[in-house]
């Protein structure tokens, strides 16, 4: 992922197409206002289309290295004994700890 660069937005197409008189004198078009037609479409829905895509990459990228840094340098700094001790307080603050202590106990009785 490191190797990937960022994707640069395509420029304004720009399309030198001008309405000049009929090439042809029937209802089909010719090679040339075909292409004015295809560079038309091209310049209203392909190139916003390109350009989202590239900023939606552009986030997936970057998104992707923060999690790789988080999953990284997540056990840099976790104290596994401090973890276990706050939750057996949470534990026997809230009662959890003694009920399930309790079960264990009346079940070795029985």
């Amino acid at each position: 992922m490191e190797n990937i660069e960022k994707a640069p937005n395509v420029p304004p197409f720009v399309r030198y197409c001008a309405m000049l008189v009929p090439t042809v004198f029937d209802d089909s078009l010719s090679y040339y206002e075909a292409l004015c037609a295809l560079s038309n479409w091209v310049q209203n829905n392909l190139v916003d289309v390109v350009n989202n895509n590239a900023e939606v990459t552009e986030e997936y990228i970057q998104l992707t290295k923060d999690l790789q840094s988080y999953v990284e340098h997540y056990f840099e700094n976790l104290d596994v004994q401090e973890e276990i001790n706050n939750k057996l307080d949470e534990m026997v603050a809230n009662g959890t700890f003694q009920a399930i202590l309790d079960t264990y106990v009346t079940g070795q009785i029985q």
